[in-house]
């Protein structure tokens, strides 16, 4: 059977109203020629019968095919909404806008309309036969109960859907998994929602939803056509009336008509309101129901004038506080569509989120009401059996309390034990840790006295034969010293000039650097070592010298660690070292030692000429270095030393005081600091008030002024003084390790020191004494000068080589008594010792004290080898001269003597050295454009002459330090020298709007009073020649 489409019935409609159309014609014309012809009624019948019958056939089949076709989505600017079963439709919110009901029979059209939604009921049948005279039913028609048979099934019944791996879920990158034929039935957004597809994905699909199409174009005579649709008589139900019995009698539908006819309805409105019926599934448009007379004549009738009612829909507040209750089922019934979503966002919130006083106050309407009442105290114990409640309530939080009492403190028992356990454990760990190291350390100590005594052995073997020199210029101080050094690479640095032992052709030079050196720093060094090597030498400069950085310069960055240490921890830098010393004898030179360079020596398998660390630690020390002094019977100030408290700082220093008064200035010093850094003085003569009293006791007992009875009374004067002197008047040499003197004092009293006089006088030289001790007992002096103060007259900034302040022999005879009292401690290697030298001013003798004895290899001495290397000359210490070969100069005769080589001449060469050089504007020179200055100014060295000034480069990063040399044939001009190149360099890198921050000016105003000195001993010295 063909199916009929919507615009067939279109069609039918169109022919119909011109049938129609004809017969109103015919029927006018019949009129007005009444006389002339009888009109065939009976044609008129037939054809209005063919009309009905014809619209009956029809319309069943359109409605029906109209009704079952497949619904299509909305459009997506369409704003369809869910309208309840129960509401009104659009036509009758039309007509109660222009007939309003009263209250009462609001309600009572309300309670029809919620009755007659279950039609099968006894109040739905009774309001029926009182309304609409519908008779009851004979037979009622009873639901059949189905009961279900067999087991039921527990359980899902859905099979689970492919979720996306919990890899990709963890790493977005990874590939996403396939997707099954399965998972792609579900849909594109299920695969969006469960990840199978990124949400960042640009989807396209095949084919296109939306296709393109041309538009057609109607012939122009059927543009303008218009037709009106079939429209009912009744406005509540619509326009659909295929399925309306109307009734047979002429009288209801005159009614019905004139209804429709007295109503002005909106076109455009009940063509949306057949859109929206369309939309709905009704079962309406599947069965026939036939509508009453009555009821036309119920809804024709116009109600009774009153306020308009409000909209159930718009009056009912979603508003909801008890599950269950009537306006949760609105709720529910109107979102029933959305439920899924929503029972799902409900259940989320009470599961993941708190529900907060807040937000239950948000339910309801009276916030101001419920919060006024619920932040009344005990009111919840007000109500019904609100003192049970209340009981419980105290019983429960006592219970709490004494169980959480009781909770915590087994949790704080258990804690406590876990952590005992733990320590225990660690301690136990700890202890086997420290036995392995300690037996670590004792086979260390046992390989490198044995390596030492093949040393001695071997000594002079291995110095007449190749052989090669590892030298590490490590800083092994103590772990408290480094802690307080920001600059411990830079110190190990200085000493660079240690390469310049090359001029031995037995030696190979292996150099551990302490700073990472750029290549233009290691050309500087090669060049430098090429210009006084032998022409058949100089090619061999780069086979025979190694410069080794370590793998773990750049790590530990927050450990202050020594060269040594971060050698220790750099395999690659120690595999090389085993590679280039295996199977060749030589020696390690260190600096100052520690427990890390025995170490080295033990992987390497190679002798240190050095002491033993205990043994170097304990006698570089202040108060180690006074013993050795004190068994030599070498001249040293009146001092104390091992103090370590307050008590006993106070006694000592005022015995010191009553037994020398002559001393106007004493000094403090920690036992393990250097260069200045633990040292404060006090001028305690200025002011001790019975300063003056004291000395006339003195004088006034004489030789018994030693006993103890004759200084019972300044005893006391003097400690009552004393406190609040030092507190006051206590200056600190070196203020960048303590700045005050409460400070000075604790880490005084914690490591140790001296108490040491200063010199009674206003001229003080001081004299530092380089020597070797070699493993055989001979006691070698390297170097020896005369030293220069920048800063304080207590740190040594610089030298001048030789020394010509004391007598050499003096000099050389101390100095082999405290090498020998070295060697017969176990002290071997290098050693700087330090002296200071007056006038004293009771005898008017020349007064030489030793100070201070370092047990490692000194800046001084470093730089005591370059001036060897470049002038190669030799220190006479005995004469105390330093001497170099120079080519005689030919004479021109007229006649030569053949075969007959001029005799080389020994002149003397004085040299003033400093590694200590520093300017803030350094950094903003490079090297290269330094050096051209230099020589631009004039200030370089003379390979003829073997004179003239060589620098050092100490800072290859910052670029703030430097060494520098100066050579000359006297001694007044090589400080001359040295001070005018640092002039000139001042001069050249600063300006008046940036001077910098140097310590040339200092030093160059102490080398101008040596030279006035100079100057003054020369003419003195002339003038008693002259005399004699």
């Amino acid at each position: 059977m063909a199916t009929t489409s919507a615009e067939n019935v279109g069609e039918i409609l169109v022919r119909v109203q011109d049938d129609l159309h004809r017969l109103k014609e015919q029927l006018a014309n019949a009129g007005a020629s009444k006389g002339k012809q009888a009109i065939d009624l009976k044609s008129l019948e037939q054809a209005i019968e063919r009309t009905e019958e014809g619209l009956r056939q029809n319309a069943d089949k359109v409605m029906h095919s109209i009704q079952n076709r497949v619904q299509i989505l909305p459009a997506l600017n369409s704003s369809v909404k869910n309208v309840p079963d129960f509401e009104p439709n659009d036509s009758y919110q039309q007509y109660a806008e222009y007939y309003s009901m009263s209250p009462g029979e609001q309600v009572k059209e309300l309670h029809k309309r919620r009755t007659m939604v279950k039609p099968d009921t006894n109040n739905a049948r009774q309001l029926l036969e009182n309304e609409f005279d519908l008779p009851k039913q004979a037979n009622t028609i009873q639901k059949e109960s189905h009961k279900l048979t067999g087991r039921v099934s527990v359980g899902s019944n859905v099979k689970s859907l492919t979720k996306l791996p919990a890899r990709n879920r963890r790493d977005p990158q990874l590939t996403p998994p396939q997707i099954k034929e399965e998972d792609a039935r579900k849909g594109i957004l299920s695969l969006l929602e469960r990840g199978l597809i990124p949400a960042a994905a640009q989807l396209t699909l095949q084919p296109d939803p939306v296709k393109s199409k041309s538009a057609p174009l109607h012939h122009i005579s059927e543009q303008y056509s218009m037709s009106s649709k079939y429209l009912s008589g009744h406005i509540d139900i619509g326009f659909n009336m295929a399925g309306v019995k109307l009734d047979s009698s002429k009288q209801t539908q005159n009614e019905l008509t004139a209804v429709a006819t007295a109503q002005s309805i909106d076109r455009e409105s009940l063509l949306k309101h057949g859109e929206r019926d369309e939309a709905r599934t009704s079962t309406l448009r599947s069965k026939q129901y036939e509508l009453p007379t009555s009821l036309s004549k119920s809804l024709s009738k116009k109600p009774p004038t009153g306020p308009p009612p409000s909209s159930p829909t718009t009056a009912r507040t979603l508003r909801f506080v008890i599950s269950g209750g009537k306006e949760f089922k609105a709720f529910k019934k109107t979102y029933i569509l959305n439920w899924g979503n929503l029972d799902q966002l409900a259940t989320d919130t009470e599961l993941q989120e708190r529900i907060t006083k807040d937000m239950l106050l948000d339910c309801v309407e009276n916030i101001a009401d419920v919060m006024k009442l619920i932040s009344i105290p005990g009111r919840r114990f007000k109500g019904a059996d609100g003192s049970n409640i209340a009981a419980i309530k105290i019983q429960a939080y006592w219970r709490r309390h004494k169980d959480r009492k009781v909770y915590l403190a087994l949790r704080r028992q258990k804690w406590a034990a876990g952590i005992i356990a733990m320590s225990w454990l660690m301690s136990l760990k700890l202890s086997v840790i420290r036995k392995q190291l300690k037996q670590r350390r004792l086979e260390e100590l046992e390989k490198f006295r044995d390596l030492s005594n093949d040393l001695k052995n071997n000594w002079k073997k291995i110095k007449g034969s190749s052989h090669v020199v590892i030298h590490i210029p490590s800083l092994g101080y103590s772990e408290n010293i480094r802690e307080n050094l920001h600059d411990i690479p830079l110190l190990q640095n200085l000493q660079m000039a240690r390469l310049c032992e090359i001029t031995d052709p037995n030696v190979d030079i292996i150099l551990i650097s302490p700073m990472t050196l750029s290549d233009e720093t290691v050309d500087y060094y090669k060049k430098l070592l090429a210009v006084s090597m032998p022409n058949s030498d100089k090619k061999s400069i780069n086979d025979r010298i190694k410069i080794i950085m370590p793998d773990a310069l750049t790590q530990f960055k927050r450990h202050n660690m020594c060269l040594s240490t971060r050698l220790k921890y750099s395999p690659k830098a120690m595999k090389r070292l085993k590679n280039l010393t295996y199977g060749r004898s030589g020696y390690i030179v260190p600096g100052l030692i520690s427990k890390d360079d025995l170490h080295i020596a033990d992987q390497l398998d190679l002798p240190i000429l050095g002491t033993e660390p205990d043994i170097a630690q304990l006698f570089s020390t202040k108060s180690g270095s006074r013993r050795i002094f004190l068994d030599t019977n070498v001249a040293i100030p009146p001092s104390t030393c091992d103090i370590f408290t307050f008590q006993e700082f106070y006694d000592e220093l005022t015995d010191l005081i009553i037994n020398h008064v002559n001393i106007r200035r004493w000094l403090f010093k920690i036992d393990n600091e250097f260069d200045g850094r633990g040292t404060a003085y006090c001028e305690i003569a200025q002011y001790l008030k019975c300063y003056k009293w004291l000395r006339k006791e003195a004088h006034r007992y004489g030789a018994e002024w030693q006993q103890k009875w004759a200084q019972e009374s300044a005893r006391t004067k003097i400690l009552g003084e004393l406190p609040d002197i030092l507190d006051n008047y206590c200056h600190i040499v070196n203020k960048r390790g303590y700045q005050t003197w409460e400070r000075f004092c604790n880490v005084y009293l914690e490591r140790g020191g001296v108490i040491q006089a200063c010199p009674p006088s206003d001229s003080v030289t001081g004299v530092t004494v380089d020597a070797l001790v070699d493993p055989t007992g001979q006691v070698n002096i390297m170097s020896l000068g005369d030293q220069i103060h920048a800063e304080s007259q207590y740190r040594m900034w610089g030298l001048s080589v030789p020394q010509s302040s004391v007598d050499p022999n003096l000099i050389c005879e101390t100095i082999q008594k405290i090498g020998k009292s070295c060697y017969s401690r176990g002290i071997i290697g290098h050693i700087c010792i330090d002296f200071v030298t007056f006038i004293d001013g009771i005898t008017m003798e020349q007064e030489l004290w030793a100070t201070d004895l370092k047990i490692w290899y000194s800046d001084t001495m470093a730089m005591s080898r370059l001036m060897r290397f470049m002038t190669n000359g030799s220190l006479d210490p005995l004469q105390s001269t330093f001497k170099i070969s120079v080519p005689k100069k030919e004479e021109k005769k007229w006649r030569k003597k053949r075969n007959e080589p001029p005799a080389p001449l020994e002149e003397e060469r004085f040299g003033v050295v400093s590694t200590k050089l520093f300017h803030s504007n350094m950094q903003i020179v490079h090297y290269g454009v330094f050096f051209q200055m230099c020589k631009a100014q004039g200030i370089g060295f003379d390979i003829k002459e073997k004179s003239g000034t060589v620098f050092t480069i100490a800072d290859d990063v910052k670029r703030k330090h430097m060494g520098m040399l100066s050579i000359s044939d006297s001694l007044q001009g090589a400080l001359t020298s040295f001070a005018k190149a640092l002039s000139t360099i001042h001069q050249e890198i600063s300006s008046p709007e940036m001077n910098g921050v140097t310590n040339f000016k200092a030093a160059i105003d102490d080398i101008e009073s040596i030279l006035g000195i100079t100057i003054e001993n020369e003419s003195e010295h002339t003038n008693s020649e002259k005399d004699t």
